[in-house]
């Protein structure tokens, strides 16, 4: 036999078999007690046969940064019923646990508790409660403690227990003014449930009153009689069955994710002022409030989920050997350079690199996999994935794509057609002999070069001795392809620059595969604030026409995205696309074009010749997508306060949000329809 909720739709609620509550107790759904065939008492009012309290009566509740229980949503509290009803007749070995609150937490109905699945924090656990009877305080209702309802429920369900504890209380209610004549009416007490800290008082109109025995409570109790009013002056009226039926929120569950983003932090997580886990709440919220104005069909249909990656908290790196040498003057301000600008030092150290590498490595896919044991109809239903790094993060990551690159045989070209000095560390590790293809049959040339490969390998030979090898044992790779990388307010321009950019960045590809195989990465997006002292651009480096052209300014999330917003996330054109006429500003070729490329020479750009938009350049030149884009600053922004919070304003910032979104459902929606 089934229990089913009368008037659910058919696939709403699992059925499961059905239980009597805990102790076979019995109750009427709310508003539907029968009364046929029980016991009269004194007055000839019958005693009613209950029936069981069904999933939709029952609300289960948390403490989550509250010192008050919380409902859950009814999707929530029906699932978390149905696995306590289900608790009775399974092994007790066997795990009972249920993905709750947008699948962001799991609560474990054997402790009692509701853990957070992807992150820890001391706000990451807390407690559940299962909600029968309640504590009716205006329009405030307040589960009992569950031992309270239990043994509540147990005397309320016993069909024999009223006989013998029916008394009648003479005490006159309210005898009205002095010389009335109305008729003093009497309360009759037809039970009675003495528990440790309180009595329960069963009234024969089919009130229950919990009286505590605490003193505040016996002086109202007093006074109560004093006044003849008796229970129902001092007793808090107690409810069976919560006040709204978990039926009535049918669409309160959230809908199924059809994209992930893994969100990487950057410098300073040891401070614990701004952990990873608040930004991407602070985000998500963000994103969903953006979501339900401007994409509320593509929301409800395909949501976007959003998991913190901390790579940085479970790393050891120096053993405690920083904190020996640290000097004790102005201790705090120490402290937190040690905790967060050293992370920079750390990561450009051959020493630490590779652990910090593989620190990230391992949280990123570990998050991943898990988000998949939580969601195995994901990669079938078409979900994709994307990474949104901050600051260092994001160079971290971008190293770890190139890994990943080297590590699935993924190359631009071949690595031994080009000189040895352009090659990055991960193609040398793994070219031949070099050949010199652009030295016109120099052999002075080539065998310099040949030389200086042969002092590399042998250096890296003895980095790996001494233990201060910075090229891994082997190459990290992802267990995934990236839709789209976010770099937020990154260093990453400057890295490439410090790193033989010529070697890192291909050219001829016009887009984000310029930095990242398409096979691994299939756009970059490089966000920043125009007043971060961190940020720094990308498209010069792939093309240095656009050292003089701004940055795309995102669109506001006070306002319906743009045209050029929706053109802009529609992904890589095709020259004839780039080819067609445009109302952009036109414009000329520079007379001089602005390179960051010569070492000799770094040319200023010429604030007087800096154009909007790139359509002044020929379009079998131009990006087919662009790369860099900024915040758009408000009327009264001044520069230099704003560099105060432009570098951590991201994670709650709505224009951020909006361009994420628009990135994402604009994208699959384009694809979806070719």
């Amino acid at each position: 036999m089934s229990l089913i909720v009368p008037g659910a739709p058919p696939q709403s609620i699992p059925r499961v078999p059905l239980l009597l509550l805990d102790d076979g107790c019995s109750m009427s759904p709310r508003g539907s007690m029968t009364r046929a065939g029980g016991p009269n008492i004194p007055g000839g009012t019958s005693i009613p046969a209950e029936l069981p309290l069904q999933l939709h009566e029952v609300r289960w509740f948390h403490m989550k940064s509250s010192k008050y229980w919380q409902p859950f949503c009814g999707t929530d509290s029906l699932k978390l019923e149905v696995m306590h009803q289900m608790m009775q007749v399974l092994d007790k070995d066997t795990p009972a646990c249920v993905d709750v609150m947008e699948d962001l937490y799991e609560a474990d109905l054997k402790t009692r508790t509701c853990s957070a699945i992807y992150w820890t924090d001391k706000e990451a656990t807390f407690k559940i409660l299962r909600g029968t009877w309640f504590e009716v305080q205006g329009d405030k209702w307040y589960p009992l403690e569950e031992a309270e309802s239990l043994a509540i429920e147990k005397k309320h369900c016993d069909p024999g227990w009223r006989i013998k504890d029916v008394k009648m209380d003479t005490t006159p209610a309210d005898n009205g003014p002095e010389g009335s004549t109305a008729k003093p009416v009497q309360e009759i007490v037809i039970g009675r449930l003495v528990l440790e800290k309180c009595d329960i008082i069963w009234m024969d109109d089919g009130i229950i009153y919990k009286q505590r025995k605490d003193l505040s409570s016996f002086l109202v109790l007093k006074i109560g009689e004093a006044l003849g009013k008796g229970t129902s002056f001092s007793g808090i009226c107690l409810r069976r069955g919560y006040k709204e039926s978990a039926m009535e929120g049918e669409d309160d569950g959230p809908a199924p994710v059809g994209h992930l983003i893994l969100m990487v932090h950057g410098i300073g997580e040891n401070l614990d002022r701004a952990p990873i886990s608040k930004s991407t709440t602070d985000f998500r919220e963000a994103c969903t409030q953006v979501a339900k104005r401007y994409f509320p069909e593509q929301w409800n249909e395909k949501r976007i989920e959003f998991i913190p990656v901390d790579w940085r908290t479970s790393l050891t790196l120096d053993d405690g050997i920083l904190k020996r040498i640290t000097l004790h003057g102005v201790k705090t301000l120490r402290d937190m350079l040690n905790d967060s600008v050293l992370d920079i030092f750390y990561y450009t150290s051959p020493k630490y690199r590779q652990e910090i590498l593989s620190g990230l490595h391992t949280a990123i896919n570990s998050k991943y996999q898990l988000f998949i044991k939580h969601h195995p109809h994901f990669l079938r239903d078409g979900g994709t994935v994307s990474i949104f790094a901050h600051s260092l993060g994001s160079v971290i990551t971008y190293d770890l794509l190139h890994e990943s690159c080297a590590a699935n045989n993924i190359i631009h070209d071949n690595p031994v057609s080009r000189p040895v000095s352009q090659l990055s560390p991960v193609e040398v590790k793994g070219c031949g002999e070099p050949t010199c293809v652009d030295g016109g049959g120099d052999e002075l040339r080539a065998t310099r070069l040949k030389r200086l490969h042969d002092v590399r390998r042998e250096v890296a030979e003895l980095e790996r001795l001494l233990g201060v090898s910075s090229s891994p044992d082997h190459l990290y790779s992802l267990d995934f392809k990236v839709e789209h990388f976010f770099v937020v307010g990154s260093p990453l321009g400057m890295f490439i620059l410090m790193r033989e950019h010529e070697s890192l960045v291909k050219r001829g590809h016009r887009s984000s595969a310029s930095l990242v195989p398409a096979e691994v990465c299939r756009r970059i997006h490089n966000l920043h604030h125009p007043s971060d002292p961190v940020a720094y651009r990308l498209e010069p480096l792939v093309n240095e026409a656009y050292a003089n052209i701004r940055p795309v300014k995102m669109d506001s999330a006070g306002s319906k995205p743009s045209k050029t917003a929706l053109d802009h996330a529609e992904g890589p054109k095709s020259d004839q696309m780039l080819a067609a006429p445009s109302d952009q500003e036109g414009g000329w070729w520079m007379s001089s074009l602005i390179s960051i490329f010569p070492s000799s020479k770094i040319l200023v750009p010429d604030p007087d010749k800096v154009y909007d938009t790139d359509s002044h350049i020929p379009h079998n030149e131009r990006l087919k997508e662009r790369i860099d884009f900024s915040l758009k600053e408000g009327l009264v922004d001044i520069s230099y306060v704003n560099t105060l919070t432009a570098h951590t304003g991201y994670w709650a910032s709505a224009d951020c949000a909006l361009y994420v979104l628009l990135q994402i459902y604009k994208c699959r929606r384009t694809r979806n329809s070719m």
